[in-house]
């Protein structure tokens, strides 16, 4: 079973478990008895949703959101809230905390957050305010691979899932069996149809993937407001997404060692990202960059490219 209705939440996944917030940049709530946290912080312009849902969910509130990885889709959400409520805080990696404490990457991060709300205020999602000023600040708790939160009878598991992006994160939710996963198996349009996005490093990602796999979930929630829930659809689509990985190495080896120039072959995987719906409004030279990027890491290499146009 899979959910890709591009509603709004709140949503309940499992009994533990719900979706907030803009359907394409999703928020996820996870409660216990005493404690609850929030996953995923999406983009600035979607935080007004998430809290408005957020507060027509009961149990106790969330004072800190988990920072699954650092790309901004993902997290100056998280970083517009902690500006307007110094009370709520911000757990991740060292590895994610190095980066938001180092003010050229989050002055990169707000110009990529003013883009992703600008596309949201295009087709009047929402009111197109400017994005908010991001300061440069370490996170405020570190986490470490297999350390577990207890939020009573509810435990979150901490577990790095590099190779999409520096320091990243996946959540592992009980008893519910729920995978709160980001994008460390790329971009999923529906659970049969997954662009890898090994940006950060390709054997890492295809560890991560066979790691998570081996969890054996009852749901898993992607980046970008995919839930799919049986643990067989789970087991398929995070096969699917590793052999997807793999079979875009073995794609850009051959097509280079055929003697295609890298352009050629990045341009021809901008073309296919650009069919994925979250993909098909960026500007088309970043999703160049995107390809360029993923082709340099398929092969393990450095290329070069052209200009961009």
């Amino acid at each position: 079973m899979e959910d890709r209705e591009p509603r709004d939440g709140p949503v309940r996944i499992s009994g533990n478990v719900w979706r907030l917030g803009l359907a394409g940049y999703p928020c996820f709530l996870v409660q216990g008895r005493d404690r609850a946290v929030l996953a995923e912080g999406g983009v600035s312009g979607a935080t007004a949703r998430a809290l408005s849902d957020l507060a027509r969910v009961p149990g106790p509130e969330p004072r800190l959101g988990i920072v699954l990885h650092t790309h901004a889709d993902h997290v100056t959400g998280f970083l517009a809230l902690r500006e307007s409520d110094p009370g709520f805080s911000l757990a991740g990696t060292a590895e994610s905390s190095r980066v938001l404490e180092n003010g050229k990457l989050v002055a990169r991060l707000a110009g990529q957050d003013a883009l992703y709300n600008g596309l949201l205020a295009l087709d009047g999602t929402i009111s197109g305010a400017p994005a908010p000023a991001l300061s440069a600040r370490p996170l405020d708790v570190l986490v470490a691979d297999g350390e577990t939160w207890d939020l009573g009878g509810v435990t979150v598991r901490f577990l790095e899932a590099p190779g999409h992006a520096p320091g990243g994160l996946a959540l592992w939710v009980l008893p519910d069996r729920c995978l709160v996963l980001s994008d460390s198996a790329g971009y999923a349009d529906g659970p049969d149809r997954v662009f890898p996005l090994f940006f950060h490093d390709l054997p890492a990602y295809e560890a991560t993937l066979e790691r998570l796999a081996g969890l054996s979930p009852e749901h898993v929630l992607a980046g970008h407001n995919l839930v799919i829930s049986g643990a067989g659809p789970c087991r398929e689509f995070l096969e699917r997404a590793l052999a997807g990985a793999r079979v875009m190495r073995d794609e850009g080896l051959r097509r280079l060692a055929a003697g295609e120039e890298p352009d050629a072959v990045a341009r021809d995987w901008a073309g296919r990202l650009a069919g994925f719906e979250f993909f098909s409004r960026l500007p088309g030279d970043l999703l160049l960059s995107h390809t360029r990027l993923l082709l340099r890491r398929a092969v393990g290499r450095d290329l070069e490219f052209g200009e961009a146009r």
